[in-house]
């Protein structure tokens, strides 16, 4: 979860025998605490298994979140090709920004794909508004997420599980 009352640091060859140490901390009381390994170190070879148990996970994990950005990545050019030139939506008109590139569309078009909603299946996205949509590319002009943004600006809600990182928008320039 987002409990940040805590916090540890762990160094795992912090001791002068080479042992694992850390130091926990508690946000509320201040209350710190330093811990010391103490039990039997593992071999080389058996810290090699373990390391290379952690990289099969870690590039499993990768693959799963990849996927799940290139789902979304689909969904975006979806909505995104159902959207609208966005000349007319309040909030190009608000800022004062060129509408180059960017598109609306109504809620509900949004409300039908799982990265505007979050893990309950609520949003902040309303059927009824017009919402603005930012395209979120990579250099190479592929189209990786949206940010979907209503008129006054109190809602700006990104795609959720799309890429973020590597992506970007110019302002007044065509994305796609």
């Amino acid at each position: 979860g987002n409990n940040q009352s805590g916090a540890y640091i762990l160094d795992w060859k912090g001791a002068a025998d080479g042992s694992p140490t850390g130091v926990m901390n508690d946000k509320y009381t201040g209350e710190q605490q330093v811990w010391k390994y103490d039990g039997p170190l593992l071999t080389p070879e058996q810290r090699a298994h373990v390391q290379a148990i952690a990289r099969e996970r870690e590039a499993k994990a990768q693959k799963e979140i990849q996927r799940g950005q290139d789902i979304a990545a689909g969904h975006a050019k979806e909505i995104f090709a159902l959207g609208v030139p966005a000349y007319t939506h309040t909030y190009v008109a608000k800022k004062g920004i060129s509408a180059e590139g960017l598109r609306m569309v109504q809620g509900d078009v949004l409300l039908r794909y799982d990265e505007f909603r979050g893990e309950s299946g609520a949003s902040v996205i309303r059927s009824g508004e017009s919402y603005l949509l930012v395209p979120m590319s990579t250099k190479d002009g592929d189209l990786r997420a949206l940010q979907a943004i209503d008129g006054e600006g109190t809602v700006k809600s990104f795609m959720r599980g799309a890429q973020k990182k590597g992506t970007m928008m110019v302002l007044g320039a065509e994305s796609l």
